[in-house]
């Protein structure tokens, strides 16, 4: 009965600042869709999880909520209304916390804020964890693979056809750069490689043999390619491609013009942790 008063007491008090009616919310508020939230304080993050929409009626919900961060944290049922046009959508936590989140629906996410804290929190839509190679359009991919790092500049995984073949490398000032025929081939259509849904990713020494899940990045004939890096001694790294035969596999970059090879010490990207 007490949890009834203080939903109905909240969503009258909202109702009153916000015109009801529905549009565009409507595209995010949908039965078993699943969002990822993240919670903020003055920027940095404080906790993560999922939250799935369920029982969505007229412009009310309910939403599960789960938290990855505190993993033994009980799930949290949440009600959830759409409101100001269908451009804001209000949560209430009725369990223990007894939190009031508002946010504004944005381009591809819900941004907002937890009233009477100090916490902003943004929910987006779930995307299952994988890697794209996606076209470049010149700008820097928020989600794109950086694998290499040079001059305090973080160098995205890239590759490029060239000469018949798909090759691994690193985009250096707005180019794909690879190694080919001794020389650093600069390539200025290329693809990136996207990380998308947080997929883990580890940087393995290579140890004698290719990893199961290591990630390939191309190819040249019958020479599969391997997305790898290398540190040099100033401490740069720099990203290219492993390849080679069963036990003798090398890794190849481009680096001051020239091709350089490596056969030890460079490291494989693989998915998981």
């Amino acid at each position: 009965m007490k949890q009834n008063l203080f939903i109905s007491f909240v969503l009258i008090f909202m109702v009153s600042f916000l015109n009801l009616s529905a549009q565009t919310a409507r595209d995010f508020i949908q039965n078993g869709r699943i969002f990822s939230w993240r919670t903020f304080s003055h920027g940095n993050l404080i906790n993560q999880g999922e939250l799935t929409i369920a029982n969505v009626t007229g412009n009310s919900f309910e939403a599960r909520q789960v938290s990855s961060t505190n993993q033994m944290a009980a799930p949290q049922v949440m009600q959830g209304g759409i409101f100001d046009n269908d451009s804001r959508v209000v949560l209430l936590n009725i369990g223990q916390y007894r939190e009031v989140w508002i946010g504004t629906v944005e381009t591809d996410r819900i941004n907002g804020k937890i009233e009477g804290a100090d916490v902003d929190f943004d929910l987006r839509v779930y995307v299952p964890p994988s890697l794209e190679w996606v076209a470049s359009q010149g700008d820097m991919h928020e989600n794109a693979v950086a694998g290499g790092f040079e001059n305090g500049v973080n160098q995205q995984d890239c590759r490029a056809n060239y000469n018949g073949g798909m090759h691994p490398g690193k985009v250096v000032s707005g180019n794909c750069n690879i190694g080919w025929g001794g020389k650093e081939i600069v390539a200025t259509e290329y693809e990136i490689l996207v990380n998308m849904g947080n997929m883990p990713l580890t940087w393995v020494t290579y140890a004698g043999k290719i990893p199961s899940n290591a990630v390939m990045g191309g190819s040249d004939g019958t020479q599969t390619y391997y997305v790898g890096q290398f540190t040099r001694p100033d401490g740069s790294v720099h990203a290219g491609k492993v390849f080679g035969p069963p036990g003798g596999y090398i890794f190849n970059y481009g680096y001051g013009g020239a091709e350089v090879t490596e056969k030890s010490n460079f490291r494989i990207l693989v998915k998981g942790k």
